[in-house]
């Protein structure tokens, strides 16, 4: 019982104890709460932010996050879900790794561990830069707890890494040279100029207000401010990747002497974490010397040496211009000569024609200036003249008139006058200098023909018709649409004007959705089917896009879901002046990681470059330090640069690492012609070459191929180097084994490169024009005033002065491009004559050639050989000739040698020699007379259909009753030039009978004309045949033009224009004597005959000769494939015609149809044999 109570009672006690225990429990709960609360509330208050962690696995869980963590890293609770709780996922890509390696070290060593991490602001893009504190706080069960304190120390690190980057930037501008910089502080809006004394940076200027006050900055040129504002824009709006560094020349006044000289500066832009640009760094070195040089080079270049005018050339370029400045305006264009300009230098001299041309100059400029219009010398006694505004035609005509009464005040020995040609048009579209040219060109001659000393308007000028205008340029066609179709990137062509979306390749097909097959895009707009807007893109390239320049943008497509590099440039689609776009996609960000660091690997590479460049002065240097740096940039041993020459040579610029062994003497084949043809059978001209184990070459049996084998070759990239669409050579490194694959840095070399040989080339055109004549390529009269002035000790001299005869004549005739080509062929005779002599071009048609140290004896040879030569051809010339060896002044050789050559020129006028174009023996009013009297007259030979006998056509043949023999007369005719009048002479009289049979009941049917080469390739030769046909109503495909294979010795282009004009007015074209010397397969397809006459010689031996039916059958089955009717002329024997009719041949002209007659008996044969519609068998 006792022991039941003591149980009770102990129970009891412990009761009290353990509610007194509770009691306790909830007051220690309550505080701890109460500390807890407190400890969340003070931690999420901080500055910065607390987490903690447990490390189970791979991946670190969040147990506890602060708010201030979240304040911190700019993110929600829910955006932290999304990196499935996961904080090192916030890590920007290039720092995740050292974060890792910093937990694990915290928990190997069980120490607190601190390292600064960059993390993305997931809002912006941006990062910023965050303290990391790291401890233990337990490990159970496997689990590791780990605390992390976070702290804000972006001011911190940005501060020094701008003071690291502005040091590091301040070494590279400055290394290499002691030279001076600029620097711009964006915030301030300050330049400083500071220059490096005792090592230590000393600013020497600095200015204020700087870019915000660039109208009326003092340190800028004020023609170079917009050029500046420019550069800033450029490089304060754009990112980091878009705009790294830019360069250009300009005029500055950097040590505040109130003169602006010229300087080439560099600027690279330093940029804070955010990508704003917060300083622009420009390095700058002087070229006023170079400046001021090509300057005055450019103007000798533009302008005419005797006169001062605009050149040809620069005439040309400054109307183009204009056109495009004033859009909508009456503008008026005057071509003018003086009328023969020959006789003053021929009666006077050169000298007396020079000063006259000078005054006519003086004048033109003055009369120009005050219309507001520019003047220039075409060349020889040509000039033109162009106002951009007008306000009437009668206004035009007025200062016409007043330029003539101007010129004809000149004080000249001789009664002078002026022919003009005048073209005014409103400024539109096809309005350009070739029209404005053709038309006051013909306009001029127009007035020649008038009378001379007068104007003419094209436009009202009685024998002009409408000419058109063609316009040459590149355009793409379905060749380069292939070839966008194989590449990978996305790449597409819109109308910038339009938006119309012109071509889609095939990658862009299937980011988009679209099946290769469908084409229904085309004719949308490119918003509507890249981006699915129904307006222009806000952020549409097309207003900032320069021609020739390309322009390189990043953008997220959120219809393709992808991130994409892009780059857009002007291209003329199929004659459209359109946007071709390019974007690589860039959202793999391991893609995405690796191609930004092959661009920082880059860039530096290209800063190294351009810290360097500026001290190396001749092209070899600065190819040797480019190579080098390539070199190491692909970790290669060797790599070289070949330039390649105009004549199949090239220079080759080779560089080797210090430890490596030459191979420079096997690579100096890559210069040689052949090299060059095998290298584009491996490779298009335009494209990079790879060549390692995965893209072995094609032919491996090539000297290409050996010469890498023979220097241990086993791989190699090689980069053309193109300038306006011309290959200047390649970059070649070998054996790289770094970056490969990545060309980008070779292409930005190249296309350095290629600036630098083009600049070169353009200086050494300059100098060139500067110093000869550009048509001919002799050495002009500047050269030859310098080379009187400058040639010393010479033991003798023999000195040849030429001039054409009636090259006046010539142009009046036939046209100032034909001129131009007696002009050339006449340097071609002297050349042959003189090939190693000095050539000067003194006036439009005369020439001074100088032979230095050269025996009598040899020197009258060459001459008196030179002499000959210029007495027979399609032109004749004469010369004057002295040489001396005592007493030597070239100045009075020269007048002697013109007073031998005028005298040359009256035995010339006073034998009128029978080879020249105005005193031959058929001269022109000869040939007429000589017509009038009957003694030419036609025949017509008819044409046969076999074996129908019926009568198909005719060829009307002249013939001539004087005592000559045809075949000289008309050789005679051809070199005079006076064959056209036999020509059409022919043509009036077909017309006529065909006029008169057609009204006496017979059908009509074709008769062929024969027209000499001499006759087509004048001028409008088919409007005038036109004219005669349309006088007598005649229909024109009744008439055919019958030329013989001679006309193949013109230029194609030529044989493409007279096939075309002819064509276009509705005539038959036929090839007569097709089978003699000249014959050229080829020319049927660039002259588009319709009918081909086999020369008598084809048929001779068809049926007794294997051979030569073979031969007729292949070619009657190529003209019948063409689309030509065929003829066989000279067909005697119906064998003859049999074996031709077994081949497919049915039209035969020859004695077995019948010979050339009267018209009257051919109207009887017509009659009595029937008449058949020829090209049955076409």
């Amino acid at each position: 019982m006792e022991d039941n109570i003591d149980i009770e009672k102990y129970a009891q006690k412990l009761r009290m104890e353990l509610d007194e225990a509770l009691g306790r429990n909830e007051e220690l709960s309550e505080e701890i709460s109460d500390h807890a609360r407190m400890l969340e509330k003070t931690l999420d208050n901080l500055a910065g932010g607390v987490g903690i962690f447990e490390l189970h696995g791979n991946k670190p869980a969040v147990r506890y996050m602060s708010k201030s963590f979240y304040k911190l890293f700019n993110v929600t609770e829910d955006q932290m879900s999304g990196y499935a709780s996961d904080y090192v996922m916030l890590a920007i890509p290039e720092d995740r790794s050292a974060l890792k390696k910093q937990i694990l070290e915290t928990i190997t060593s069980n120490k607190t561990t601190v390292r600064d991490i960059r993390f993305t602001d997931v809002n912006t893009g941006g990062y910023f830069w965050i303290q990391v504190c790291l401890s233990v706080m337990s490990i159970k069960k496997g689990i590791i707890a780990l605390c992390a304190v976070f702290i804000d120390v972006t001011s911190k690190m940005e501060a020094e890494l701008e003071n690291k980057a502005q040091s590091e930037m301040l070494r590279l501008i400055l290394q290499g040279s002691g030279e001076s910089i600029i620097v711009y502080d964006v915030p301030t809006d300050t330049l400083i100029n500071e220059k490096v004394v005792d090592g230590e940076m000393v600013t020497t200027m600095k200015y204020e207000n700087f870019y915000k006050g660039i109208d009326t900055n003092r340190i800028v040129h004020a023609d170079d401010r917009d050029a500046v504002t420019g550069m800033f824009r450029k490089i304060l709006d754009a990112d980091a990747d878009s705009c790294d560094r830019l360069m250009g020349d300009l005029r500055l006044d950097l040590d505040g002497g109130g003169k602006c000289e010229w300087y080439r500066v560099l600027f690279v832009p330093l940029r804070d974490s955010k990508k704003k640009v917060r300083k622009i760094f420009g390095k700058y070195y002087s070229i006023n010397d170079e400046k001021i040089k090509s300057q005055e080079l450019q103007l000798r270049a533009e302008r005419d040496s005797l006169t001062g005018l605009y050149n040809h050339v620069t005439f040309q370029h400054k109307i183009t211009d204009m056109l495009e400045s004033f859009p909508g305006e009456l503008c008026a264009f005057y071509i003018m000569d003086i009328d023969d300009f020959k006789h003053i230098n021929d009666a006077f001299g050169h000298y007396a024609g020079d000063d006259l041309l000078c005054d006519v100059a003086v004048t033109l400029e003055e009369v120009a200036s005050a219309a507001g219009g520019f003047s220039g010398r075409l060349g020889g006694d040509e000039f033109a003249l162009f106002i951009p505004i007008v306000d009437r035609r009668e206004d035009v005509y007025k200062l016409a008139e007043n330029i003539q009464t101007r010129l004809t005040t000149i004080n000249c020995s001789l009664p002078h006058t002026m022919s003009m040609g005048i073209s005014i048009h409103r400024i539109e579209g096809g309005i350009d200098f070739d029209l404005l040219y053709s038309e006051s060109d013909q306009a001029l001659y127009a007035a020649k023909r008038g009378g001379k000393n007068r104007y003419c308007d094209y436009a009202d000028s009685a024998d002009m018709h409408s000419c058109d205008s063609h316009h040459s340029g590149y355009t793409y066609n379905d060749d380069e649409g292939l070839m966008l179709d194989e590449i990978s990137d996305i790449a597409y062509v819109a109308d910038m004007k339009t938006h119309e979306m012109y071509f889609l390749n095939k990658a862009a097909k299937r980011s988009l959705g679209i099946a290769e097959n469908d084409d229904s895009y085309k004719g949308k707009k490119c918003f509507e089917i890249t981006q699915g807007g129904d307006d222009q893109c806000p952020f549409c390239s097309n207003e900032i896009l320069v021609p020739g320049q390309s322009y390189v943008w990043n953008h997220y497509n959120s219809k393709a879901k992808g991130l994409y590099v892009v780059k857009d440039k002007i291209v003329d689609w199929h004659g459209r002046k359109s946007r071709l776009e390019i974007a690589v996609d860039v959202s793999d960000i391991d893609k995405t990681t690796q191609v930004l660091a092959d661009s920082y690997d880059i860039e530096d590479a290209l800063v190294n470059f351009m810290a360097n460049i500026t001290s190396k002065q001749s092209s070899e240097e600065k190819y040797t330090s480019l190579l080098e740096v390539m070199g190491t940039f692909y970790n290669s041993k060797n790599a070289c640069l070949v330039e390649y020459g105009q004549d199949g040579t090239g220079e080759l610029y080779y560089w080797k690492s210090s430890d490596e062994e030459s191979i420079e003497d096997g690579l100096k084949a890559l210069v040689t012609q052949k090299m060059r043809d095998e290298l584009e059978k491996e490779v298009l001209r335009d494209e990079v070459l790879i060549v390692d184990r995965s893209h072995p070459l094609r032919n491996p049996e090539t000297e290409f191929a050996r010469m890498l084998s023979d220097s241990r070759i086993w791989s190699l990239y090689a980069v053309p180097i193109i300038v306006d669409d011309e290959l200047l050579g390649r970059v070649f490194v070998f054996n790289p084994e770094k970056h490969n694959g990545n060309i980008r840095l070779m292409k930005n070399f190249a296309a350095f490169i290629g600036s630098e040989i083009y600049q070169r080339h353009l200086k050494e055109d300059q100098q060139f024009e500067f110093t000869h004549d550009k048509q001919t390529k002799c050495f002009n009269r500047n050269s030859y005033i310098d080379y009187i002035r400058g040639r010393k000790n010479l033991s003798s001299i023999g000195l040849v002065a030429v001039d054409i005869n009636e090259i006046r004549g010539i142009a009046e005739m036939f046209g100032p491009d034909y001129a131009d080509d007696v002009i050339l062929q006449l340097v071609g005779r002297i050349r042959k004559t003189f090939p190693d002599e000095r050539v000067f071009r003194m006036g439009y048609d005369s020439f001074i050639i100088i032979c230095e140290n050269i025996e009598q004896l040899k020197f009258n040879v060459y001459a008196s050989r030179l002499r000959e030569n210029l007495l027979y051809g399609e032109f004749t010339a004469c010369c004057g000739y002295v040489w001396t060896d005592y007493n030597i002044d070239v100045r009075r050789m020269e007048d002697h040698a013109a007073n031998l050559l005028y005298s040359e020129k009256q035995r010339w006028y006073e034998q009128q020699d029978c080879h020249s174009v105005k005193w031959n023996t058929l001269k022109k009013d000869m040939v007429k007379k000589e017509l009038e009297e009957g003694l030419f007259y036609v025949l017509y030979q008819p044409k046969m259909l076999y074996p129908s006998g019926k009568i198909c056509g005719a060829e009307a043949l002249v013939r001539y009753s004087g005592n000559d023999d045809l075949a000289d007369v008309i050789d005679r005719l051809e070199k005079s030039r006076t064959v056209k009048y036999v020509d059409f002479y022919v043509l009036e009289n077909v017309c006529r009978d065909l006029a008169k049979w057609h009204e006496e009941g017979m059908p009509y049917i074709p008769v062929s004309c024969n027209f000499s080469r001499m006759s087509l390739i004048e001028s409008n030769v088919a409007k005038q045949i036109a004219a005669v046909v349309d006088r007598y109503g005649i229909p024109h495909d009744v008439v055919e033009i019958e030329i013989t294979e001679s006309v193949s010795e013109q230029e194609h282009d030529t044989l493409v224009n007279i096939s075309n004009n002819i064509h276009e007015l509705g005539f038959r074209i036929a090839m007569d004597d097709f089978g003699t010397k000249y014959s050229n397969v080829a020319m049927l397809a660039h002259m588009g005959f319709d009918i081909i006459k086999f020369d008598k010689s084809m048929i001779n031996d068809v049926t007794v000769n294997p051979v030569d039916r073979t031969v007729m059958c292949h070619l009657i089955n190529m003209c019948n494939e063409l689309g030509m009717f065929c003829i066989a002329e000279g067909v005697e024997t119906e064998d003859q015609a049999d074996a031709l009719s077994s081949m497919g041949l049915a039209c035969i002209q020859g004695y077995l149809c019948s010979r050339p007659l009267e018209k009257e008996k051919y109207v009887e044969i017509c009659r009595e044999r029937g008449i058949s519609q020829p090209y049955t068998n076409k």
